[in-house]
């Protein structure tokens, strides 16, 4: 496609800022351009050749540039469905991608949740243990205390024995 939509440049910063369909946009109308450049490239050499009456009009020529024309813009016309296609095809990946993304993001927030629910009752437990630990250290301390008790009101009664 020499001389073709190849001929304008758009360089690469732009394109990126660009989205898709400003993009696909952009082409149609760049081709649309050319199309319409080459219309009236043909109407002016069809022109020409109508003027000429000595009957020396070349008609072979102008029919292969007309068919070369329908030609290049069927192919054209093909590459913008196919990019629209592609396009289709892009935007249902990302929809399919954002949804599971969206799953993950669900289950991330289920599973924090059983997490912190989790982390709340072994932390309720450990202050349960705690006291419970505090409670039995307090139980043995009043035991000792009472056999130290016990032992020494038992020791006078069995010295006055025998």
């Amino acid at each position: 496609m020499s001389g073709s939509i190849a001929a304008f440049y758009i360089p690469h910063f732009i394109l990126l800022a660009l989205s898709c369909s400003t993009l696909l946009k952009i082409f149609h109308s760049l081709v649309s351009m050319h199309v319409l450049t080459q219309i009236l490239r043909l109407q002016e050499c069809l022109s020409k050749y109508e003027r000429s009456n000595d009957g020396s009009t070349p008609q072979v020529d102008l029919a292969h540039m007309l068919a070369a024309r329908d030609q290049e813009l069927r192919t054209l016309t093909a590459e913008v469905n196919q990019l629209q296609s592609e396009l289709r095809l892009a935007r249902s990946l990302i929809a399919e991608k954002d949804s599971e993304i969206q799953r993950y993001v669900e289950e991330n927030e289920r599973l924090r949740a059983i997490l912190g629910e989790w982390s709340n009752r072994a932390a309720k437990l450990e202050r349960a243990l705690e006291i419970e630990r505090l409670s039995n250290l307090e139980l043995q301390k009043k035991i000792a205390t009472q056999r130290s008790h016990s032992n020494t009101s038992v020791e006078p009664s069995e010295q006055r024995g025998p």
